[in-house]
């Protein structure tokens, strides 16, 4: 799990080169950015660059509308609380990163935040964990 949030482009990738990530799933709901090189067609060109395949997985994002007004930690506790709710729904896109882990082993799921428990990776991390144990490393 990585977010690029303080990164450049550069750092970023030195650091899923460094991790020997095979393939990035980007896990936002529009894999769209203001910050140079993580828009999806960019961001996806130099993965494939350095040999890390790329692949955006919408179903797993959390909708724009629901992002607005997160300014306190009850707001993002409530967003969290109501994205685990909903996994549920989302089993077409946890059994594509499971697919997808099992053909290239070593993925990382990113999204924008550098803090994985200010995203809702953690919320996917969390719940590949508990119910496949599997082990999850936020970069």
């Amino acid at each position: 799990m990585i977010g690029y949030e303080g990164k450049s482009i550069d750092a970023y990738l030195n650091e899923l080169v460094k991790n020997n990530i095979s393939l990035l799933c980007d896990a936002r709901k529009n894999p769209l950015s203001m910050k140079y090189g993580f828009s999806k067609n960019q961001l996806k060109k130099y993965c494939e660059n350095l040999g890390i395949h790329y692949v955006h997985i919408a179903e797993l994002g959390v909708d724009s509308n629901k992002r607005q007004n997160l300014n306190t930690s009850q707001d993002y506790a409530i967003l969290f609380d109501e994205y685990k709710k909903t996994l549920a729904n989302r089993q077409e896109g946890l059994n594509k990163v499971l697919h997808l882990l099992e053909k290239h082993r070593r993925i990382a799921l990113t999204c924008f935040e550098k803090e994985h428990r200010e995203c809702h990776r953690h919320c996917i991390s969390d719940h590949l964990q508990e119910k496949f144990q599997l082990e999850c490393a936020h970069l």
